[in-house]
Parts: C-alpha cells; structure tokens; sequence
C-alpha cells in the first residue's frame, strides 16, 4: 500500500469512529420513551405464587376466613375432649373460643358489605390442598388417643396456622379494605401457633405409649408438675 492511500485508510478510520461516538451520544441524549404502564388487579410487591392461596372475590376470601375458623373451632372442640396433657386441654379451649370470636368479626363484616357467606370453594390445587390439609387431620386425630393425639394435634396445628397466616396477610393486601378484619386475625393466628409450638416441645419430651394402648381423657398428665416443697 502507498503512502497516501494508507492516509486515507487512517482518515476513514478516524471518520466512522467520529460517527459512532456521535450516534452513541445522540442515543443517550435522546429522552427514553416511557415503558407502557402493566395494570395488575393488587399491588405490585404482592408475590403472584403467593396470590394462589387466596380465593379471587372479596366475598370468597371471607368464605375461606370463615373455613378456617369453623375447622380450628372443630378441632378446638375434639381436643379438650381427647387431649393428654392438660395444656393441651387449655389449649383447644382457647382455640374454640377464639376462632369463634374471629369467625364473628368475619360474618359481621360480611353482613356489612352485603356478602353471603356460603361454604369455601377452592379454586386451584394449592388452596385445594389446604382444605385437604384440614380434613385430612380431622379424620386422623379422630382415631388417635393419648400422648400420640397430643403430638399429631399440636404438630399439625403449627403447620396448618403458617399456611393460615401466610393466606390472611397476602388477603389483607390483595384486599385492603379487609385490612382492619385481617389486622385482628393474623395477631391470633400467630398467638396459637407459638403457644402449639411451645406445648408440642413440652409432649415430645414424653414417651409416646403404643398406638393400641388406649388412655382415657381423665388420665392426663400436666406439662409442668408442681414444684416440690419445701421441707420446714
């Protein structure tokens, strides 16, 4: 190559990099059209996986409320019938009596916003699986007695009030005028579950009797025996 054709060569060179530097500054000076606004049904830090658990209407979330305060009233109930240890007892009866208080503030609320509150339909497998979840514990601890009944009862009862908890808090803010209802509801969710997992602690520290070795209701046995006395 000669000389000048080697100095056209670097010119062109520098020319079409001139070119691409100003074509790079025009894109960044050139104000980025706004992206098209995506509407969404509920709030945007809500996670979509999370939004399964809960029923689609107003009317069908307070439907699920009101299951799962009538399945924790039943098992309260069944509980201070066949529990072992007396903190067991005391506790199915906090849980009937509570559920039934919430299970009021959810049918008055109900009744306020002109709802009619008829038996829960789930519509996907996930809520599916908790009415599945429900029924399926009902039916076992009917048939089981003693320290087992305690340790099933209180183990399921955690398990069944973090799927509670989770399902009422992603309600309230899928639904915020549920908010108020929602913000009494998780409180108790959460009380019963600590206090289920507290006890359940309590009843693994007792050997479970065989399956077949049937213990009356009236043989329970306390979590915390009385401190000895003292000798004078």
């Amino acid at each position: 190559m000669n000389r000048w054709g080697g100095r056209w060569l670097l010119v062109g060179m520098v020319v079409l990099g001139v070119s691409a530097l100003a074509q790079k500054n025009n894109m960044q000076d050139k104000p980025r059209q706004p992206e098209a606004e995506v509407k969404r049904p509920y709030p945007l830090h809500i996670d979509e996986m999370a939004l399964l658990l809960v029923a689609p209407t107003k009317a069908s979330f307070l439907e699920q409320l009101h299951y799962i305060n009538q399945m924790e009233m039943a098992l309260g109930e069944l509980t201070q019938q066949k529990a072992w240890l007396e903190d067991t007892q005391e506790y199915g009866e906090m849980l009937h009596k509570e559920h039934k208080q919430a299970d009021q503030l959810v049918l008055q609320l109900a009744q306020k916003q002109g709802y009619r509150i008829g038996p829960w339909e789930p519509t996907n497998d996930v809520q599916r699986r908790i009415r599945t979840s429900y029924m399926a514990t009902k039916a076992k601890l009917a048939v089981l007695m003693g320290p087992l009944y305690d340790q099933q009862f209180l183990a399921a009862q955690v398990s069944l009030h973090d799927e509670a908890i989770a399902l009422a808090t992603v309600g309230g803010q899928r639904y915020p005028e549920f908010s108020a209802l929602v913000e009494q509801f998780v409180p108790i969710l959460q009380r019963h579950r600590e206090r289920a997992y507290q006890i359940l602690g309590e009843a693994q520290q007792l050997a479970p009797l065989p399956e077949n070795l049937q213990i009356q209701p009236a043989q329970r046995r306390q979590a915390r025996p009385p401190p000895p006395r003292e000798r004078p």
